[in-house]
């Protein structure tokens, strides 16, 4: 339903994007700094090492500095090879990943981004800064310049890209939406959004619903986005 809306919006070609190369960034940063008595450190490490409700973390992946009695610390663990981080210090709590490609990747990342939320941010209902990136390959480099061309709005401007805040159905927040071209890739786009997600107490069943509103948000610039196959 978003898809169509979003075409109806939009008159011109869509371009067909598969998505080659995607990471996720979720931030939830606290009301006021937490000192280290409070942080629970001990909690967190005991949830990422339980193979039931955690992540089965081995205690060698999960590390804790600690440089002052208050307020200077950090708690860092290591998922999926190194290519996933989880971080906790007074002021935030961070989940980041990147490497991924695919759909059996994005239902992992979608899995654990929501036992992250679940546990860090439903407790105490805090809000989540939601960032995420991805390349996407066009059929060839000339299809490119055709799509990015329509952003051009000057001769002098060499790499033409979009930037704007997009509102699309079935997500209730502003999404902002960059698409400029991929460094180094000639014919592949570099994706960036940035929303947030503000859990109401309730346990969070799944993020889908925010993988279709990044998609509609590129729609709406005549893109469509696509994942290859597990």
């Amino acid at each position: 339903m978003v898809a169509t809306i979003a075409r109806l919006a939009y008159s011109g070609p869509v371009f067909e994007a598969r998505v080659q190369l995607f990471a996720i960034a979720l931030e939830v940063c606290f009301v006021r700094p937490r000192p280290f008595e409070e942080a629970k450190l001990d909690e967190l490490a005991a949830w990422l090492t339980d193979p039931l409700d955690g992540f089965a973390l081995r205690a060698g992946q999960v590390r804790v500095r600690r440089t002052d009695p208050v307020f200077d610390y950090e708690l860092s663990a290591s998922l999926f090879g190194g290519n996933a981080t989880l971080t906790r210090d007074a002021e935030k709590t961070l989940f980041s990943a990147r490497g991924a490609r695919n759909h059996r990747d994005a239902e992992i990342l979608e899995q654990t981004a929501v036992r992250f939320v679940n546990s860090v941010a439903v407790p105490d209902q805090l809000e989540v800064s939601v960032s995420v990136n991805a390349h996407a390959s066009l059929a060839s480099e000339e299809i490119r310049a055709a799509c990015l061309g329509r952003f051009r709005v000057d001769d002098r401007v060499i790499g033409p890209g979009a930037l704007g805040f997009a509102r699309v159905d079935g997500w209730p927040e502003d999404i902002r939406i960059a698409i400029e071209p991929s460094v180094g890739v000639p014919e592949s786009l570099f994706f960036s959004w940035h929303t947030r997600l503000l859990p109401a107490g309730q346990p969070v069943q799944a993020l889908r619903p925010l993988a279709d509103a990044l998609q509609s948000a590129a729609r709406i610039y005549g893109i469509s986005l696509s994942l290859g196959p597990a």
